[in-house]
């Protein structure tokens, strides 16, 4: 995700590069050069702190993630089994964790959850 983030910001810088040194020349005819470079410098001020904003957010939604996980694994640590609806939950949320660049720790809690039996709730509640 980070070597995304890195070469986004560096095509994109290009980009902006590239488009600053087009309609400089062709503004430099009419004296708007200075007003254009204004201009492109506050948009690459803002393309940076929006990159930023957007990693920070990535590693919050990673901390909370983890979060999750570690919260499933202390509710679950005791139970000699569980529902078919937890697992299929704690599977979603560990998919969606390792694809984001998620760490080992969570792997092992999630390891010992999978280790558990799983039961349909609604079988067991209906007698069947």
């Amino acid at each position: 995700m980070i070597l995304a983030v890195i070469t986004s910001s560096l095509a994109t810088g290009g980009l902006f590069k590239f488009v600053e040194f087009l309609i400089s020349r062709r503004d430099a005819k009419h004296g708007k050069t200075a007003k254009l470079c204004d201009d492109m410098t506050e948009i690459k001020s803002d393309l940076k702190r929006i990159t930023t904003e957007v990693q920070e957010l990535h590693e919050d939604d990673l901390t909370i993630m983890h979060d999750r996980i570690y919260q499933a694994f202390v509710h679950m640590e005791d139970m000699t089994e569980i529902s078919t609806d937890d697992r299929t939950n704690i599977d979603y949320l560990f998919e969606r964790y390792t694809k984001r660049g998620g760490n080992h720790k969570a792997e092992l809690m999630y390891d010992q959850i999978k280790k558990k039996p799983v039961v349909d709730k609604y079988k067991t509640r209906s007698g069947i």
